[in-house]
């Protein structure tokens, strides 16, 4: 589905009375995501990991290197195609609150996008699509007509999902997602988003420092430091044989599986013993 190939993105910092310096974001950045598979993307804050997702649906450009989606490159499509590229691949922030315009209702906020891509002839028909929609990720049509502000942050991350959900993504680049929710809510999203990834066929490339939350969802790992990524492998390997100081140093600072965490167990049992 996607492919990053030797992807770098500097930055100039500009500090007052001293002189700029030069801070590498992403170095030499590549790896391929598969159709319905879920990359887990970790490291320190700082590591480059929030660059990439930017850089993947196109809110930075890389200095060099190449993104490819379904095997052409980015940089050489029409503008049709990269209109469709920015459908089809989409970004989750992790503040809910923020993500959102607190002049809009609920149903204006879902509808907006689908609007604006034209995907229904009528308003009712964009209408009847966001409710299901919200229907979709546990939010019924008494939540149509609220702002933000009245929702609670996993309410609000619900929004922020089938607002995405509306223009039929294949990829989902998710932010740290669930680093501002309380672990019962981060289990709900994490849920649900196993749930779409099984209903839609979506594919993931889930941001977080939260070891804990990446064990869980993600297939296969990229452990970044610097810009660069220093292991990538599949997420049981690394987790029980680590092979770069870096990521051994992460592993070791884990804390013991909670709420009957069993590595044997399918994605959705362990995902319902975590809950």
């Amino acid at each position: 589905m996607l492919e990053l190939h030797a992807i770098n993105k500097r930055f100039t910092r500009r500090l007052f009375m001293q002189k700029p310096q030069i801070v590498t974001a992403a170095d030499q950045i590549s790896f391929s995501l598969r159709s319905g598979m879920t990359m887990g993307l970790i490291g320190e804050s700082g590591s480059g990991k929030s660059t990439v997702g930017e850089l993947i649906v196109g809110l930075q450009q890389p200095d060099s290197g190449r993104i490819c989606y379904k095997g052409k490159c980015v940089a050489d499509m029409t503008k049709a195609e990269r209109q469709q590229y920015r459908c089809e691949v989409q970004l989750i922030f992790q503040n809910p609150y923020d993500s959102l315009n607190p002049r809009m209702s609920i149903l204006e906020s879902v509808s907006e996008p689908m609007r604006i891509q034209g995907l229904f002839a009528s308003k009712s028909e964009t209408r009847q699509e966001a409710l299901r929609l919200l229907s979709e990720v546990g939010l019924s049509e008494q939540y149509a007509d609220r702002r933000p502000y009245e929702l609670s942050g996993g309410q609000c991350q619900r929004v922020s999902i089938a607002r995405s959900l509306g223009i039929r993504p294949k990829v989902l680049v998710c932010d740290e997602i669930v680093s501002a929710l309380d672990v019962s809510v981060q289990t709900q999203v994490l849920l649900l988003l196993q749930r779409m990834k099984q209903t839609y066929g979506i594919s993931y490339v889930f941001i977080t420092h939260d070891l804990s939350v990446v064990r869980l969802i993600a297939d296969e790992l990229l452990v970044m430091s610097g810009g660069r990524i220093v292991e990538h492998g599949n997420t049981g390997t690394l987790f029980h044989d680590p092979q770069h100081p870096y990521t051994k140093q992460l592993m070791t600072s884990i804390p013991k599986p909670r709420y009957g965490y069993k590595e044997t167990e399918p994605m959705a049992q362990q995902l319902a013993v975590y809950s």
